[in-house]
């Protein structure tokens, strides 16, 4: 993608430092880690309303809290209501020692059908989460 947008800004010059400003402005908006109040987020809720409202379905951006290593997604009711299918849902939590952490599976759900209720089961493999922290505790000291 980044490539494709660099060959085309090659192109117009004054469109090329208006589109690396506005980047460059909209990359600190959303790397911003320092969110206290729901009005920190205005600018980037102000643009994705933008994008969907030019008729994209959502934006994707990397996540801040896990230094990039992640994504969030964020999707029209429209696109979500007509364009996706549920087919399974799952249930888990993210246990945290020091600086070791790991996202555990607890319950999961496989659905025929989306328009009905469906009920979650326990993983296959769970594990007490007692028991994990504990093997956290231990990696960390």
């Amino acid at each position: 993608m980044n490539n494709e947008l660099d060959k085309y800004l090659k192109t117009d010059r004054e469109l090329a430092i208006k589109t690396r400003i506005t980047n460059s402005y909209l990359g600190q908006i959303f790397s911003n880690t320092n969110i206290r109040f729901d009005y920190d987020y205005i600018i980037s809720a102000m643009y994705t309303e933008m994008m969907i409202q030019s008729g994209f379905d959502g934006i994707l951006y990397p996540s801040v809290k896990s230094q990039g290593r992640g994504y969030n997604i964020c999707l029209s009711q429209k696109c979500v209501d007509q364009k996706l299918k549920l087919k399974v849902a799952g249930e888990g939590r993210i246990l945290k020692a020091g600086y070791l952490s790991r996202i555990v599976a607890e319950k999961q759900a496989k659905i025929i059908d989306d328009s009905c209720p469906f009920e979650y089961e326990q993983v296959e493999n769970y594990r007490n989460p007692s028991d994990i922290l504990q093997e956290l505790y231990d990696g960390y000291s």
